[in-house]
């Protein structure tokens, strides 16, 4: 499973791809005040192989991530 991740200025996106098997994609809001900036549902996935970013957010949500 690859996990493939969007880092918005205030949105962050997330969906896994399996194959040629495309999951729904599902989103949560960047606050600046939270402590995690990974909504907890996103490590209800099973561990992916492979992690592929795109970070517009800034430098602490790209090392949060």
């Amino acid at each position: 499973m690859k996990l493939l991740i969007d880092a918005g200025n205030s949105h962050i996106k997330w969906a896994s791809l399996e194959g040629n098997e495309l999951s729904p994609m599902e989103t949560g809001t960047l606050d600046a005040d939270a402590d995690s900036i990974l909504p907890a549902t996103i490590f209800g996935l099973r561990r992916p192989e492979l992690v592929v970013v795109s970070n517009v957010a800034g430098h602490r949500v790209a090392q949060a991530i």
